[in-house]
């Protein structure tokens, strides 16, 4: 069952999504399309305009007609094609369209969220489909099923198909958010249905703002890639310590570690705190004579030892923090890191976890 979306601003039609698209007016006032015809009609005086949707369709029994109108403003409207009988249309606000958009809500349902939701989780050769909750409220799990799923076993033989549900009970709550995300081979669909009694939804206390998650996200990883490179972990430290005021600072006084060299011909392994990393091919008196060079100049950061690797003619060179961001679904963060140096072939392979996960700021 398709669903036509037709884009109203300003009296008339400006756009529309629709596989069975038939006409629009020249004026805007007037479209055909997925079995509907639609007509805007303008205010007079005191009395607002209209928008008036129709399908009709002819049964073996007599017509059948399906009529919804609407207030006249800017917005979205919805037109379902399929049986005369199950047809719906739908209207939203400009504002509420864009409460929707921000919070990532797929449609509204003006049901009691205080209930039982059952959640389905099921697992088999070509496909998954899970389901989640969040709510304002107090969530209390009271049962859970699980075994073998019998659709998909008869859908698709000799694959192994699992399937568990699990029932919530939810209490004390003004919303609840129902997600759920399919996978199929190359098809992937997701929903997420707010169910509320409130009358006005864009009022509701604590659903979190997505797009402004996402952006937080995405300025967040930015200003850690900008560290890539470095050669110590203050720098990026003090600047997420602007973000995060929880995160205690582990790295901001600088303190003499020991200097790590290596005869692999690339990189070895190495601490966080380690002032760096340095690698050659010799003997192991050749290495030993480098260590006590290096170790005998006092360097205390990875800036002097470049410094002074350069300076004596060592080939060898301090590694550098190439860093990676593992965003949780409520925007709390892992940062880990990979280290490289020109001498490696790429990532050397080894890395770290400098900071314990990083909470983020409600949205």
């Amino acid at each position: 069952m398709a669903t036509a979306t037709l884009t109203i601003k300003n009296g008339i039609i400006v756009n529309h999504y629709d596989r069975y698209f038939h006409s629009l007016s020249e004026n805007g006032k007037e479209y055909c399309g997925n079995g509907w015809v639609v007509k805007i009609k303008d205010g007079r005086k005191d009395r607002p305009g209209r928008i008036i949707c129709h399908a009709e369709r002819e049964y073996s029994d007599g017509p059948a007609v399906c009529h919804r109108e609407f207030r006249l403003a800017d917005g979205t409207l919805g037109l379902a094609g399929g049986n005369i009988y199950s047809r719906y249309a739908y209207f939203r606000s400009e504002d509420f369209q864009k409460f929707l958009a921000d919070h990532n809500i797929s449609a509204v349902k003006k049901e009691d969220p205080n209930t039982i939701f059952y959640l389905r989780n099921a697992w088999y050769g070509g496909g998954e489909c899970s389901m989640s909750i969040r709510t304002d409220g107090k969530m209390e799990e009271l049962e859970y099923d699980s075994g073998r799923t019998e659709d998909w076993e008869e859908s698709c033989p000799g694959t192994s198909a699992y399937e568990g549900e699990t029932s919530v009970k939810v209490s004390g709550a003004t919303w609840v958010i129902v997600d759920k995300v399919q996978h199929e081979r190359d098809r992937h669909n997701s929903s997420h249905i707010l169910y509320t009694l409130a009358k006005d939804a864009t009022k509701l206390v604590g659903i979190p703002n997505e797009r402004k998650k996402d952006e937080w996200k995405q300025e967040v990883a930015e200003l850690v890639h900008s560290f890539d490179g470095s050669f110590e972990l203050a720098p990026l430290e003090k600047a997420l310590m602007e973000i995060f005021p929880g995160l205690e600072p582990k790295y901001q006084e600088p303190k003499r570690e020991k200097v790590n060299v290596s005869s692999f011909a690339h990189v070895t392994g190495y601490q966080d705190s380690n002032v760096g990393t340095v690698h050659i091919d010799g003997s192991r008196a050749e290495i030993e004579e480098i260590r006590q060079k290096i170790n005998a100049s006092g360097v205390t950061s990875r800036e002097e030892l470049d410094k002074f690797c350069k300076a004596n003619g060592l080939p060898v060179e301090p590694t550098r923090y190439y860093f990676f961001t593992h965003f949780m679904r409520n925007g709390d963060l892992d940062i880990t890191y990979n280290v490289s140096t020109s001498h490696g072939n790429g990532y050397n392979g080894f890395n770290g976890r400098p900071w314990p996960t990083l909470k983020a700021p409600t949205f």
